[in-house]
């Protein structure tokens, strides 16, 4: 950055209207930060110091620090602010121990990033406690733009924003990656979103949760949604070979088995593994991560993923492993669950990191360089009950009725009956646009069908 940067001439300009925004957002922020009594803080992307500049000056007191990638808005920064530490470095790759900062700050930053999440996994290591983030808000920003006569061409849109997200999809996207949203200003805050937030750990998925699971389930026969499903997954799958990573006990991969398919599974939970290995015979099922993929030996003609990437911090990684393991025309098929503005308590309880919109999904298979062949919603009828728990009732959904159960009742067996009718001869024939799981398939080979 320069004196003429950006972000330089927002702070600076004489613009009334431009600087009753800036200083409302200012205003905001301030009195989150006062809220918390952070003993330090630092400020990810601070420019050209602005920010800590403005905070120090209202007597926030405070140890304060700043990054920014720029070294001439960093050499300005100690001009403007002597006496506090500002360091240029990256945001992928912050030159801080864990938990170093009682609160980091990172404003108008993760809408420049090709890899926000990434940014956000760094922000998070090393924030003690709180994360205060803001990002423009659309559309009124690019609205903002064309109204000003700028960028014309992009729809308003500025040249370096490559990330735009509403209210509502900026609290996703932070709730997906492990974040506590305390607080969301929108309107104070315009044309800037400020999420106020939490650091909590996202809890890695246990074996005495997937014991207890199933336990319950017993296995996919008895469980209408898991048999539905693996039944719709297998119609798409092609050739000789098939690969089920993250199996669980071997479900789907003995499944495949028993259609003509020779069959591998891999899970890292070595006690499901076992498990597997006493209830399934004819398939072969290792403890492997997917990042340890290479090891099995042999190319796949279908590979599956289900509910499984999900549970990964870098599941663009993890969907570049598998499809190095595709045969010339083989094809990858993946499930996750749908529509990020539905995670909550249950997707952190199983450890998941995020919930996908087709678009996001799309995304990240063609960045793997995999070629979509068809992507759809499945379990619609599911959706409303699981809003109504985790959004309104905020409590987990269970998955019994799912199972048959011991001596189940004559109203839970209806139930499931029509529930089972409902997915194999509607949910498995028609995409409804929603549902609690997207499907997709994809190959390597853009020809293939």
């Amino acid at each position: 950055m320069s004196k003429k940067s950006t972000n330089y001439n927002k702070y600076v300009a004489n613009d009334p209207v431009r600087r009753l925004l800036l200083k409302n957002f200012l205003k905001q922020l301030r009195c989150a930060v006062e809220k918390v009594h952070p003993a330090s803080i630092l400020d990810i992307g601070c420019g050209e110091g602005f920010v800590l500049k403005y905070l120090i000056q209202q007597g926030v007191k405070a140890q304060m620090r700043g990054l920014d990638l720029s070294k001439k808005a960093v050499a300005i920064a100690r001009q403007q602010v002597p006496g506090v530490e500002f360091s240029s470095g990256s945001i992928y790759h912050l030159p801080y121990p864990d938990n170093s900062a009682d609160m980091v700050l990172c404003n108008e930053v993760l809408e420049h990033l090709e890899r926000p999440d990434k940014a956000v996994a760094e922000i998070m290591r090393v924030s003690r406690k709180y994360i205060f983030c803001s990002v423009p808000h659309e559309p009124w920003f690019m609205l903002g733009g064309l109204m000003g006569g700028k960028y014309i061409t992009r729809f308003g849109n500025h040249p370096e924003h490559i990330n735009h997200w509403t209210a509502w999809g900026f609290q996703g996207f932070l709730q997906r990656h492990g974040l506590h949203v305390l607080k969301l200003s929108a309107l104070k805050t315009f044309p800037w979103i400020l999420a106020v937030c939490e650091k909590e750990e996202i809890p890695k998925q246990s074996t005495a949760y997937l014991r207890r699971i199933v336990k319950n389930l017993k296995n996919s026969q008895s469980d209408f949604r898991n048999d539905n499903l693996y039944n719709l997954v297998l119609a798409s799958a092609r050739g000789k070979t098939y690969l089920d990573v993250g199996c669980g006990v071997g479900d789907l991969a003995y499944r495949a088995f028993k259609r003509g398919y020779k069959a591998v599974g891999i899970d890292l939970e070595e006690d499901i593994i076992a498990e597997g290995n006493k209830l399934y015979k004819g398939i072969d099922l290792y403890v492997k991560s997917v990042f340890d993929i290479q090891e099995i030996p042999g190319k796949y003609d279908t590979i599956s993923a289900i509910d499984v990437i999900e549970h990964i911090q870098d599941d663009v990684e993890a969907l570049k492993k598998m499809a190095t393991r595709l045969s010339k025309n083989g094809r990858l098929i993946i499930v996750v669950p749908g529509h990020s503005s539905l995670y909550g308590i249950r997707d952190r309880n199983l450890g998941h990191y995020r919930r996908y919109t087709r678009f996001e999904l799309e995304s990240k298979l063609k960045k793997a360089g995999l070629h979509i062949k068809r992507i759809r919603s499945w379990n619609m009828i599911g959706v409303i009950p699981y809003f109504i728990f985790e959004k309104i009732m905020r409590k987990p959904i269970e998955v019994q009725l799912r199972a048959n159960g011991s001596n189940p009742s004559r109203t839970r067996t209806i139930i499931r009956k029509f529930l089972h009718l409902w997915m194999k001869h509607i949910e498995n024939k028609v995409d409804f646009k929603v549902g609690l799981s997207l499907i997709c398939v994809a190959s390597r080979n853009p020809n293939n069908d």
